[in-house]
This record gives structure tokens, C-alpha cells and sequence, in this order.
């Protein structure tokens, strides 16, 4: 099931550009996965940006870096 079910087999297929947040305390989901996704997109050359908020659990919980995470969003969709 994790094979059929885990994006990291399925890269090749993406063309969507994406913007992950993945920040370091997250319990949801191991930060590792969020980098295995970035650096697979990275080396496949498709459009990737991934923003990380040290100390922080699975969304930004610090003013400043909700603050960034919208406007890096905005910045995004913009794009």
C-alpha cells in the first residue's frame, strides 16, 4: 500500500508546480518525506520550492512565520 499510495513513486507523473512546507518539530508527518518529495522534483527538474520554519510543529504556529508563509504563498500563486 505505501507504494501505491506515496507520491515519491509518482514524480515523474507530476507537472504541477508545487510549494511544500514541511517545518522540522512537524508529528503529523516525518520532515524527512517532505525533503525526499522536494529533492525527487528538484532532480527531475520540475518546478519546486519547499519552505521549512524550524521549531515549529505541521503549520506555522509563530506570528513572524505565518506572516512569511502567507506572503510566500501569495508570492507563489503570483508566479
Amino acid at each position: 500500500r505505501y507504494i501505491e499510495n506515496s507520491p515519491i513513486f509518482f514524480v515523474d507523473k507530476i507537472n504541477t508546480p508545487m510549494l511544500l512546507m514541511h517545518n522540522d518539530h512537524d508529528t503529523a508527518v516525518p520532515w524527512y518525506q517532505g525533503i525526499e518529495l522536494f529533492v525527487a522534483m528538484r532532480r527531475l527538474n520540475k518546478p519546486a520550492w519547499m519552505l521549512n520554519y524550524n521549531n515549529e510543529p505541521h503549520w506555522p504556529t509563530k506570528r513572524e512565520n505565518i506572516v512569511d508563509f502567507n506572503i510566500r504563498m501569495q508570492q507563489f500563486f503570483d508566479h
